[in-house]
């Protein structure tokens, strides 16, 4: 992903900074907030329980592995994974050896920091590794999506059918929106009282608490489904969203809403490691949760004073700004007024873009939209209140829409026909 630097908004005239020349490659991670901490080579031993030897650094929690979760840290085996700092983007090696003796096992666990040459060849076997296991299993699914429909009959081979799309599907990290629909229906076939429907279940909560993309998918599903009251997926659609951000050491470091005074203050180190989409657009490389940012200058007598505040989205505020991610680096600036100015209400902000000069700012306006009616009917209802509850408020110089906007008239249209079906 290209990256796009944080930065304020050059002013006409202004001269610009000369940067430095970049590290290279295998020796930034001297100057590093992260790695400059961790030694080239540290080890854990552990002996029938007891520790033997132990000078891993605090600071290899922080990396990042390269491929999850179908590479991870998990040590019920001697196991192998690739990390890499959110930082600067040095590679690690993690290695854990378990081996059985009959007065109790031997566990050691390696960090081995690699050459980027290294690292990057690791990594494009870890991703070739992955997509051969998607290939694999996308093969496999319809066999078993055959299973599933037969719920509840069947129930040796519907079990194998479960363990399947949770042992091969959600714990590798392959996408099961696709397969979420039959899942819920053999999952309510069963009554929720079976061995299979308990591999569901926990199938549907491995998938949901990887990302908000995730949840955010199953969420939905499970209204079209009618099932997002029953109490077992309230309990773990909640328990999803509580793993996130629990797990999430970046978005923990982050608060909802922060803001700096640049002149005396600084953004948590955390902010650092966001992952930046394109002008006033970041998203967190763990949990994909998705952030605004944006800058505010004040004058004072003594001169201009710069402060940049940072936001964290909602998951609903990121699904309605889906369409623009998507669009990113482009039109980031130009909806950042809308997304800054209204951000307490996005729906409305959107509503107020259809009278932007720039058509295809309009245009993603609508998608932005559009989408979000389709996605659940009752969001119908919610865009076609707050237009008519504008049509007789006294319009703003910051809360205008449009009545001849054809982008408004086509959405009214699409929210009726939505409605009347």
């Amino acid at each position: 992903m290209k990256q796009h630097p944080r930065r304020k908004p050059s002013t006409p005239g202004q001269k610009p900074r000369v940067k430095k020349a970049a590290a290279s490659a295998d020796t930034r991670w001297q100057t590093c907030s992260i790695c400059h901490t961790i030694p080239d080579h540290s080890w854990a031993l552990w002996k029938g329980g007891e520790q033997q030897n132990n000078n891993l650094p605090p600071a290899m929690n922080q990396l990042l592995h390269v491929g999850a979760p179908f590479y991870n840290t998990e040590m019920s085996q001697s196991n192998y994974c690739l990390m890499q700092c959110p930082a600067c983007g040095t590679y690690y090696a993690w290695d854990f050896e378990y081996e059985y003796l009959v007065n109790g096992s031997e566990d050691e666990i390696n960090l081995t920091r690699l050459s980027q040459t290294e690292g990057e060849k690791q990594a494009q076997r870890n991703l070739k590794a992955i997509k051969a296991h998607n290939a694999w299993f996308m093969e496999q699914v319809p066999r078993q999506m055959e299973a599933l429909r037969q719920a509840p009959r069947e129930p040796d081979r519907l079990q194998k059918a479960a363990n399947f799309f949770f042992s091969e599907g959600a714990e590798k990290g392959c996408d099961l929106a696709f397969a979420l629909p039959d899942l819920l229906q053999a999952y309510s076939r069963m009554g929720g009282q079976s061995d299979a429907a308990g591999t569901l279940h926990t199938t549907l909560f491995v998938y949901g608490r990887q990302s908000w993309k995730n949840l955010q998918t199953l969420r939905l599903e499970l209204h079209h489904q009618s099932m997002d009251n029953d109490p077992a997926f309230v309990s773990l659609l909640s328990s999803c969203e509580k793993t996130l951000r629990a797990d999430c050491r970046i978005c923990n470091s982050l608060p909802e809403y922060i803001s700096a005074r640049l002149e005396t203050e600084e953004l948590p180190a955390a902010s650092k490691e966001l992952i930046n989409l394109g002008p006033h657009f970041d998203q967190c490389p763990i949990c994909g949760a998705y952030y605004f940012w944006n800058w505010d200058t004040f004058p004072f007598v003594s001169g201009a004073s710069d402060e940049q505040r940072l936001y964290r989205l909602s998951s609903d505020q990121a699904e309605l700004l889906e369409p623009l991610f998507e669009a990113l680096p482009k039109y980031g600036e130009e909806m950042a007024f809308y997304v800054g100015e209204l951000g307490n209400n996005l729906v409305l902000a959107l509503l107020c873009a259809f009278a932007d000069r720039d058509e295809m700012v309009r245009a993603l306006a609508f998608r932005c939209l559009e989408r979000f009616i389709s996605a659940q009917p009752e969001h119908a209802r919610v865009v076609l209140d707050l237009i008519r509850k504008h049509e007789q408020d006294p319009p703003t110089p910051r809360t205008t829409i449009d009545p001849n906007s054809p982008q408004l008239q086509e959405l009214v249209r699409g929210c009726e026909k939505v409605l009347a079906e």
